[in-house]
């Protein structure tokens, strides 16, 4: 059985880009954006930046301001399809991982440093 070539490319073009961002991430961004991206006040809203994100904003002059937002409480997969996902726009849905067992085990950055020891 042969693979679509159009599935391939989609397969390579999903490996460059994630090595791109693995490059990003090890070479390109700053230390502040690191600290930022890994660490977060567990007394607030869950809020972690992507470095690759925020420079993609840089890069395309976007304002953040301007995207809409939804609690995860108030999220519905109907609307987000027609309103967002069909249409090609932009959404921040905030609380979608609050109950996640990783958003606790990441603000601990001994276990960070120890699970990523080679």
């Amino acid at each position: 059985m042969a693979i679509p070539k159009n599935l391939v490319y989609v397969f390579v073009l999903i490996i460059v880009g994630s090595f791109l961002g693995m490059l990003y991430m090890t070479y390109f961004a700053t230390e502040y954006e690191m600290q930022a991206f890994t660490t977060y006040d567990r007394n607030k809203e869950v809020v972690v930046v992507d470095p690759v994100l925020e420079s993609l904003f840089k890069y395309m002059n976007l304002d953040k301001g301007k995207i809409p937002e939804i609690k995860m409480d108030k999220f519905n997969s109907k609307e987000f399809f027609d309103e967002y996902l069909s249409e090609n726009r932009p959404l921040i849905v905030r609380q979608y991982a609050a109950e996640w067992p990783a958003t606790q085990k990441w603000q601990d950055l001994d276990y960070l440093k120890e699970t990523t020891k080679g």
